[in-house]
Protein backbone atom coordinates (compact mmCIF):
# COMPACT_ATOMS: atom_id res chain seq x y z
CA UNK A 1 0.00 0.00 0.00
CA UNK A 2 1.37 3.37 -1.03
CA UNK A 3 1.30 6.08 1.63
CA UNK A 4 1.01 9.72 0.72
CA UNK A 5 3.52 11.12 3.20
CA UNK A 6 2.80 14.74 2.29
CA UNK A 7 -0.86 14.26 3.18
CA UNK A 8 0.02 12.47 6.40
CA UNK A 9 2.49 15.14 7.50
CA UNK A 10 0.28 18.11 6.69
CA UNK A 11 -3.05 16.48 7.53
CA UNK A 12 -5.23 18.94 9.39
CA UNK A 13 -7.03 17.88 12.54
CA UNK A 14 -10.04 19.98 13.38
CA UNK A 15 -9.95 21.58 16.81
CA UNK A 16 -11.65 19.50 19.46
CA UNK A 17 -14.52 21.09 21.38
CA UNK A 18 -13.75 22.50 24.81
CA UNK A 19 -14.04 19.74 27.39
CA UNK A 20 -13.13 19.91 31.03
CA UNK A 21 -10.13 17.71 31.86
CA UNK A 22 -10.64 14.91 34.33
CA UNK A 23 -9.51 15.21 37.93
CA UNK A 24 -6.79 12.67 37.17
CA UNK A 25 -5.42 14.83 34.33
CA UNK A 26 -5.51 17.95 36.51
CA UNK A 27 -3.67 16.23 39.37
CA UNK A 28 -1.10 14.74 36.98
CA UNK A 29 -0.56 18.10 35.25
CA UNK A 30 -0.10 19.91 38.56
CA UNK A 31 2.30 17.22 39.76
CA UNK A 32 4.29 17.24 36.52
CA UNK A 33 4.31 21.05 36.56
CA UNK A 34 5.70 21.03 40.10
CA UNK A 35 8.32 18.44 39.15
CA UNK A 36 9.24 20.41 36.01
CA UNK A 37 9.68 23.64 37.98
CA UNK A 38 11.85 21.97 40.62
CA UNK A 39 13.85 20.18 37.94
CA UNK A 40 14.52 23.34 35.91
CA UNK A 41 15.75 25.08 39.07
CA UNK A 42 18.00 22.12 39.89
CA UNK A 43 19.17 21.47 36.32
CA UNK A 44 22.17 23.88 36.38
CA UNK A 45 23.48 22.25 39.56
CA UNK A 46 22.92 18.83 38.00
CA UNK A 47 25.12 19.66 35.00
CA UNK A 48 27.93 20.99 37.18
CA UNK A 49 27.79 17.95 39.46
CA UNK A 50 28.28 15.76 36.37
CA UNK A 51 31.23 17.95 35.31
CA UNK A 52 32.80 17.68 38.77
CA UNK A 53 32.20 13.94 38.84
CA UNK A 54 34.03 13.50 35.54
CA UNK A 55 36.91 15.71 36.68
CA UNK A 56 37.02 14.06 40.14
CA UNK A 57 36.67 17.17 42.32
CA UNK A 58 33.95 18.98 44.24
CA UNK A 59 33.44 22.64 45.15
CA UNK A 60 31.26 23.38 48.18
CA UNK A 61 31.64 27.14 47.93
CA UNK A 62 30.51 27.16 44.30
CA UNK A 63 27.03 26.02 45.31
CA UNK A 64 26.80 28.44 48.23
CA UNK A 65 28.46 31.60 46.92
CA UNK A 66 28.36 31.17 43.15
CA UNK A 67 24.70 30.37 42.50
CA UNK A 68 24.02 33.59 40.57
CA UNK A 69 27.01 33.08 38.33
CA UNK A 70 26.09 29.42 37.88
CA UNK A 71 22.54 30.20 36.76
CA UNK A 72 23.69 33.03 34.49
CA UNK A 73 26.21 30.69 32.88
CA UNK A 74 23.66 27.90 32.43
CA UNK A 75 21.01 30.27 31.02
CA UNK A 76 23.50 31.36 28.37
CA UNK A 77 24.31 27.73 27.63
CA UNK A 78 20.61 26.80 27.43
CA UNK A 79 19.89 29.67 25.01
CA UNK A 80 22.62 28.34 22.73
CA UNK A 81 21.23 24.80 23.04
CA UNK A 82 17.70 25.99 22.20
CA UNK A 83 19.04 27.81 19.15
CA UNK A 84 20.89 24.66 18.08
CA UNK A 85 17.77 22.56 18.70
CA UNK A 86 15.78 24.89 16.46
CA UNK A 87 18.34 24.57 13.68
CA UNK A 88 18.30 20.78 13.91
CA UNK A 89 14.58 20.19 14.50
CA UNK A 90 12.78 23.48 13.88
CA UNK A 91 10.89 21.92 10.96
CA UNK A 92 8.75 20.03 13.52
CA UNK A 93 7.30 23.33 14.75
CA UNK A 94 6.67 24.66 11.25
CA UNK A 95 5.16 21.33 10.23
CA UNK A 96 2.79 21.50 13.17
CA UNK A 97 1.80 25.08 12.33
CA UNK A 98 1.23 24.03 8.70
CA UNK A 99 -1.22 21.33 9.79
CA UNK A 100 -3.15 23.93 11.81
CA UNK A 101 -3.25 26.42 8.92
CA UNK A 102 -4.20 23.85 6.26
CA UNK A 103 -7.93 24.56 6.10
CA UNK A 104 -7.77 28.25 6.89
CA UNK A 105 -8.48 30.70 4.08
CA UNK A 106 -5.72 33.21 4.72
CA UNK A 107 -3.25 31.39 2.50
CA UNK A 108 -0.61 30.80 5.21
CA UNK A 109 -0.62 27.02 4.81
CA UNK A 110 1.65 27.08 1.77
CA UNK A 111 3.92 29.58 3.51
CA UNK A 112 4.44 27.37 6.55
CA UNK A 113 4.64 24.30 4.35
CA UNK A 114 7.56 25.90 2.51
CA UNK A 115 9.15 26.85 5.84
CA UNK A 116 8.88 23.20 6.86
CA UNK A 117 10.76 22.07 3.76
CA UNK A 118 13.37 24.83 4.20
CA UNK A 119 14.08 23.98 7.84
CA UNK A 120 14.10 20.27 7.02
CA UNK A 121 16.84 21.00 4.48
CA UNK A 122 18.65 23.12 7.09
CA UNK A 123 18.40 20.19 9.52
CA UNK A 124 19.97 17.79 7.05
CA UNK A 125 22.68 20.32 6.20
CA UNK A 126 23.52 20.99 9.87
CA UNK A 127 23.68 17.29 10.72
CA UNK A 128 25.96 16.70 7.75
CA UNK A 129 28.19 19.69 8.57
CA UNK A 130 28.57 18.72 12.23
CA UNK A 131 29.36 15.13 11.30
CA UNK A 132 31.95 16.13 8.71
CA UNK A 133 33.73 18.62 10.99
CA UNK A 134 35.95 16.02 12.62
CA UNK A 135 36.41 12.40 13.58
CA UNK A 136 33.20 10.52 12.83
CA UNK A 137 32.89 8.57 16.07
CA UNK A 138 33.75 11.55 18.28
CA UNK A 139 31.38 13.91 16.49
CA UNK A 140 28.61 11.32 16.55
CA UNK A 141 29.02 10.82 20.31
CA UNK A 142 28.52 14.57 20.81
CA UNK A 143 25.89 15.22 18.14
CA UNK A 144 23.63 12.25 18.97
CA UNK A 145 22.63 13.30 22.53
CA UNK A 146 22.29 16.95 21.51
CA UNK A 147 20.12 15.98 18.57
CA UNK A 148 17.91 13.67 20.67
CA UNK A 149 17.48 16.32 23.37
CA UNK A 150 16.77 18.98 20.74
CA UNK A 151 14.20 16.75 19.04
CA UNK A 152 12.47 16.13 22.38
CA UNK A 153 12.36 19.87 23.13
CA UNK A 154 10.98 20.85 19.71
CA UNK A 155 8.43 18.00 19.86
CA UNK A 156 7.29 19.16 23.30
CA UNK A 157 6.84 22.73 22.04
CA UNK A 158 5.06 21.57 18.88
CA UNK A 159 2.64 19.43 20.92
CA UNK A 160 1.22 22.55 22.58
CA UNK A 161 0.63 24.50 19.34
CA UNK A 162 -2.97 24.70 18.18
CA UNK A 163 -4.38 23.41 21.47
CA UNK A 164 -6.95 25.24 23.53
CA UNK A 165 -6.12 26.30 27.06
CA UNK A 166 -7.79 23.26 28.60
CA UNK A 167 -5.94 20.90 26.29
CA UNK A 168 -2.65 22.63 27.15
CA UNK A 169 -3.41 22.37 30.84
CA UNK A 170 -4.17 18.64 30.61
CA UNK A 171 -1.16 17.85 28.38
CA UNK A 172 1.24 16.32 30.91
CA UNK A 173 2.95 13.81 28.60
CA UNK A 174 5.19 16.27 26.72
CA UNK A 175 6.63 17.93 29.88
CA UNK A 176 7.18 14.51 31.44
CA UNK A 177 9.05 13.25 28.37
CA UNK A 178 11.24 16.37 28.36
CA UNK A 179 12.05 16.07 32.09
CA UNK A 180 12.84 12.37 31.68
CA UNK A 181 15.04 12.97 28.63
CA UNK A 182 16.89 15.95 30.11
CA UNK A 183 17.52 13.95 33.29
CA UNK A 184 18.87 10.75 31.76
CA UNK A 185 20.59 11.98 28.60
CA UNK A 186 23.30 13.99 30.44
CA UNK A 187 23.87 11.04 32.78
CA UNK A 188 23.99 8.57 29.89
CA UNK A 189 26.50 10.73 28.00
CA UNK A 190 28.60 11.94 30.93
CA UNK A 191 31.65 12.86 28.84
CA UNK A 192 29.56 14.88 26.39
CA UNK A 193 27.81 16.75 29.20
CA UNK A 194 31.11 17.48 30.95
CA UNK A 195 32.67 18.64 27.67
CA UNK A 196 29.79 21.07 27.07
CA UNK A 197 30.14 22.54 30.56
CA UNK A 198 33.89 22.69 30.02
CA UNK A 199 33.44 24.61 26.76
CA UNK A 200 31.26 27.13 28.57
CA UNK A 201 33.81 27.54 31.35
CA UNK A 202 36.59 28.05 28.81
CA UNK A 203 34.50 30.64 26.98
CA UNK A 204 34.15 32.69 30.17
CA UNK A 205 37.76 32.02 31.30
CA UNK A 206 36.66 30.45 34.58
CA UNK A 207 37.79 26.85 34.17
CA UNK A 208 37.38 23.90 31.88
CA UNK A 209 41.10 23.11 31.75
CA UNK A 210 42.46 26.47 30.58
CA UNK A 211 46.03 27.37 31.56
CA UNK A 212 46.12 29.68 34.56
CA UNK A 213 48.53 30.83 37.21
CA UNK A 214 48.36 32.38 40.65
CA UNK A 215 50.64 35.42 41.02
CA UNK A 216 51.35 37.80 43.86
CA UNK A 217 49.36 41.00 43.73
CA UNK A 218 52.20 43.33 44.69
CA UNK A 219 54.52 42.66 41.74
CA UNK A 220 52.34 40.60 39.41
CA UNK A 221 55.33 38.45 38.47
CA UNK A 222 55.95 36.01 41.32
CA UNK A 223 54.13 32.81 40.36
CA UNK A 224 52.70 30.87 43.31
CA UNK A 225 51.09 28.09 41.27
CA UNK A 226 50.50 27.33 37.60
CA UNK A 227 48.47 24.64 35.89
CA UNK A 228 45.12 23.70 34.37
CA UNK A 229 42.24 25.57 35.97
CA UNK A 230 39.23 23.32 36.57
CA UNK A 231 36.99 25.95 38.14
CA UNK A 232 37.27 29.49 39.47
CA UNK A 233 34.80 30.33 42.24
CA UNK A 234 34.35 33.50 44.32
CA UNK A 235 36.49 31.99 47.09
CA UNK A 236 38.78 29.36 45.54
CA UNK A 237 40.67 28.34 42.43
CA UNK A 238 40.65 24.61 41.62
CA UNK A 239 43.65 23.29 39.68
CA UNK A 240 44.38 19.87 38.24
CA UNK A 241 47.06 18.12 40.29
CA UNK A 242 48.51 15.05 38.60
CA UNK A 243 46.20 12.89 36.49
CA UNK A 244 43.10 12.76 38.66
CA UNK A 245 43.92 14.88 41.73
CA UNK A 246 43.25 18.56 42.27
CA UNK A 247 44.57 21.45 44.30
CA UNK A 248 42.53 24.20 45.94
CA UNK A 249 44.01 27.68 46.34
CA UNK A 250 42.01 30.13 48.39
CA UNK A 251 41.62 33.54 46.82
CA UNK A 252 42.71 36.62 48.77
CA UNK A 253 43.60 40.26 48.27
CA UNK A 254 47.30 39.35 48.01
CA UNK A 255 47.02 37.14 44.93
CA UNK A 256 45.62 37.33 41.42
CA UNK A 257 44.46 34.64 39.01
CA UNK A 258 45.84 35.06 35.49
CA UNK A 259 44.02 32.96 32.91
CA UNK A 260 45.24 32.03 29.41
CA UNK A 261 42.82 31.22 26.60
CA UNK A 262 44.98 28.32 25.42
CA UNK A 263 43.97 24.86 26.54
CA UNK A 264 46.45 21.99 26.60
Amino acid sequence: MKINWKRQVFRYTKPEPLTMPSIKDVVLRLLIGLISGIWLAFFPIYLFVIYMFREQFFSYDFFTDGIFGLKTFIVTLLVLMIFLSFLLWGFLIYGRIATIEREKKDGKFLEYKNYTYIFFAISLLCHFMFYSMGDGNKVTSVLLPLSILGCTLMFAIASFLGSNILKIFSNWIAPLVFVFTSAFMPLWFIDVTADLVSIGLITFNVGGGVNAKIVKQDDGKTVIHEGKLLLLTPKNAYFREGKRGYRVIQQSENISVVVSRDKT
